[in-house]
């Protein structure tokens, strides 16, 4: 079993380094929905910087080191859990810390699509609800 807290580079670091060899597929599904039902003049922005370094910051983080190991697999994937709540079209109000992380999220996506990584697909998907 690997452990790894994605909140801490240096533990994602270690994990990728005992992973094994090469991956198919990395999926960023860790996330936090805090904040909920608070105005912006109620606002944490200590929440803010919780949710984006769980929803935004983890997928950079797994993805930065794991990586190399992607590229030595066969059919490679990046599949990063979003949210509507992340979108800009079908943007809902509240959940600020939520859905401004979720945004970024897709960015990183879209960055990283754009890259074009060796043939890595990349995807931000909207599980439902």
């Amino acid at each position: 079993m690997l452990h790894l807290d994605v909140t801490d580079e240096e533990s994602v670091r270690e994990a990728a380094r005992n992973v094994g060899e090469s991956l198919d597929v990395i999926i960023n599904n860790a996330a936090i929905l805090n904040g909920r039902g608070t105005s912006i003049e109620d606002l944490d922005i200590e929440a803010i910087k919780l949710a984006f370094d769980v929803n935004t910051l983890e997928p950079a983080r797994v993805i930065k080191h794991f990586l190399p190991l992607l590229k030595k697999g066969e059919n490679q994937s990046i599949i990063n859990i979003s949210s509507e709540g992340g979108s800009l079209t079908n943007a809902y109000s509240g959940d600020y810390p939520y859905g401004l992380s979720k945004a970024a999220l897709n960015m990183l996506s879209e960055k990283l699509h754009v890259a074009k990584n060796e043939g890595i697909q990349v995807l931000s998907v909207h599980q439902g609800g």
